[in-house]
């Protein structure tokens, strides 16, 4: 199955805001209007001190096993008498801990603490920790997807092109209504809302909510506007 892509820009990125400062006017041989002459502006460096970060060294990195809450994690460190332990989000699947010395936390990981295991799929040291690309959890509506395409593999398909597929909505697979489909995906930030690949044939325009439906000789092929909604 193809599915082709069409992205709008509205608005000024924050790029386009940099540009503004060295925006001038001139004008336009054609209509002796002025038009708008955009300059782009040098790239910017910045010197940063680490201060007050002597936290980081007594915590732990964890990325969360997909779905699992935080709220309800720190419930069940209470439950088991863990109550010096700092929960914070970092975005996504990740987490980091912080406990109340070095030393606590170098024995909880070599002990490997049971709540570890229940949570999280990986966890290390806030040192050993490698750059950490932020994700988010998002909602996919899919309107008008043919009745001969609506199965998993098309879904995990189609949610591929945004993250990776977390869950597919059990109304959608148990085919309870087939006005919408729907599935839970983890997006990196640093992808492309449809997919990181230029040559990727899917239609996303998050403003229409319309569907046209094409045939070919040896595969289906569709064209598909998509909802995201943000959780």
């Amino acid at each position: 199955m193809k599915v082709k892509s069409q992205f709008r820009k509205e608005g000024k990125s924050y790029a386009d805001v940099l540009k503004d400062k060295g925006a001038g006017l001139q004008k336009d041989k054609g209509t002796g209007l002025q038009k708008s002459k955009w300059v782009v502006a040098k790239n910017l460096s910045i010197r940063l001190k680490e201060i007050g970060n002597e936290w980081l060294h007594r915590s732990i990195v964890a990325k969360l096993i997909p779905m699992r809450s935080i709220a309800l994690f720190q419930d069940q460190l209470k439950t088991l008498g863990y109550l010096n332990i700092e929960v914070r989000p970092m975005g996504g699947d990740f987490i980091v801990l912080t406990l109340s010395s070095v030393e606590v936390r170098d024995a909880s990981l070599k002990n490997d603490e049971l709540w570890f295991k229940d949570w999280y799929i990986e966890f290390q040291r806030w040192e050993e920790t490698k750059q950490i690309q932020p994700s988010r959890l998002i909602w996919l509506n899919y309107y008008g997807l043919p009745l001969h395409l609506w199965n998993s593999n098309s879904f995990s398909a189609l949610g591929q092109k945004w993250g990776n597929v977390v869950q597919i909505s059990e109304e959608t697979v148990k085919g309870f209504s087939y006005v919408v489909g729907k599935e839970v995906v983890l997006q990196s930030r640093g992808r492309d809302q449809a997919g990181g690949n230029k040559d990727d044939d899917f239609i996303c325009d998050e403003e229409d909510e319309s569907m046209d439906e094409q045939s070919d000789e040896e595969e289906d092929m569709i064209s598909t506007d998509t909802e995201v909604d943000h959780k």
